[in-house]
This record gives C-alpha cells, structure tokens and sequence, in this order.
C-alpha cells in the first residue's frame, strides 16, 4: 500500500474496481465451466497439482490447522465431501486398497485445467469423446446383425456372415480397448 493511499485502491478506484469484478467474473465462470461447485474445489485441485496427498495433508495445508484444533473435523469433513464429489466427476482418484489412500488429479482432470489455461488446446476434455460412441454403437450394431445372420432369422446370399462376424470382432475389440482407456483417465 501506498503513502497517501489509505485503501489500497490507487488513483482511480473506480478503475481498480472495475477491473477486480471482471478478474473475479472470469474466474467464476471458468470454475464453473469446469464444474467446480466452490473455491475450495479449487484450492483441493491446485494442492494435488503439486503431488498426492491425503484428506489429512489437504486440510492442513488449505486450512493451516493441525488435527488437535478445536475445528479440525469440521474441516476434514469439508474436504472429504468435496473429494467424494469430486471423485464422482472424475477430478480425483485415490488407491483402493492400503492404510494410506492419498488423492491424486485424474488425467481428465488435468485435461481440462489445461483447456481452460490454454496449455492444452482448445479441445473438449471428456472421457468418451464422439469418435468413441460411434466405435461403441457400430460395435452393438455389428453384434446385433452377426446374431441376426447367425439364427437365420434373415436369408442373405453368399457368405455374409463370416465377413459381417469378423468386422464384429475388430470393431468390439477396438471398442473394448478405448473403453478400457477410457475408464483409465477417469480412474
């Protein structure tokens, strides 16, 4: 703060203001665009850009309390309910099984902070993108028709059904591997 400049405002406060609300606007609208529900959302995600931690590390280093403060398990079960919802989204991940599960930014996650900085492209982070519902339905649809020729239910000439069958399994294999790194990203 300057001498003379009691509010910390500068020589147009009106301007500073001003620029502040849209600061503030931008900032908002990117959370939301994201799907972040609050800031605390976002101080979970930018502790876990630095590495894994647990609910515990995490209450300490956004709240700065320690597990003997009197309002500890009011903040841990802040930041536990937002993890859980944030897992619901696929932001977080953490390990099933051992003593110590930290958290950790799934690849989803990671996606889109990096759309809305810039660093990754303008590309729509999602977990199933349009290439790969249209693999996952022809794949059905392949399925369906290979039965559909297989029980005789429609007579056709020549050997269809091995041609219709093996373009089946190519495309449900291909299907099954993208699905498979699908729930990678998420995970």
């Amino acid at each position: 703060m300057r001498q003379g400049d009691p509010d910390g405002l500068g020589s147009d406060p009106s301007e500073t203001l001003r620029e502040l609300k849209e600061t503030v606007t931008r900032s908002v609208s990117e959370l939301a665009r994201i799907e972040l529900k609050d800031v605390l959302q976002a101080e979970i995600l930018l502790e876990l850009l630095k590495g894994q931690r647990t609910a515990h590390e995490l209450v300490e280093a956004i709240y700065h309390v320690g597990s003997d403060h009197p309002g500890y398990r009011t903040y841990y079960t802040k930041v536990r309910r937002n993890l859980t919802d944030m897992r619901a989204k696929g932001y977080v991940s953490k390990r099933l099984l051992g003593k110590e599960k930290p958290y950790r930014m799934t690849p989803l996650a990671v996606a889109r902070i990096s759309a809305i900085s810039g660093v990754g492209g303008r590309k729509r982070a999602t977990p199933f993108p349009r290439g790969d519902i249209v693999l996952y339905c022809l794949s059905v649809v392949l399925g369906l028709v290979s039965m559909i020729l297989a029980k005789g239910v429609v007579v056709v000439t020549g050997e269809w059904f091995p041609i219709v069958f093996s373009i089946f399994l190519l495309t449900s294999g291909a299907a099954i591997t993208r699905l498979y790194d699908a729930l990678r990203s998420v995970a």
